[in-house]
């Protein structure tokens, strides 16, 4: 995330789109081993059936990769010194 150096702001698209990428990935991942544990009981887990797990899951996982395939692998306000 602060491959470049330590820097006190927290901007949008150097560090919090990268965040945002990870946690969406993170959300994906486990809605996806819920779709799996509604699968292995039945159909549901948690009142909510594993087709909407595994949607969920789908769509965080394609909301993450946009995250985290974005053009900002530097910080522009740390380049320029702010």
């Amino acid at each position: 995330m602060m491959d470049q150096g330590p820097h006190d702001k927290m901007h949008w698209g150097c560090c919090w789109m990268p965040v945002g990428g990870k946690i969406l990935w993170i959300i994906g991942l486990l809605s996806f081993l819920a779709g799996v544990a509604a699968l292995w009981q039945g159909g549901e887990f948690w009142g909510v059936s594993y087709m909407t797990w595994y949607w969920t899951a789908l769509v965080t996982g394609v909301l993450s990769l946009g995250a985290k395939m974005s053009k900002h692998h530097w910080c522009q306000h740390q380049m320029a010194g702010k």
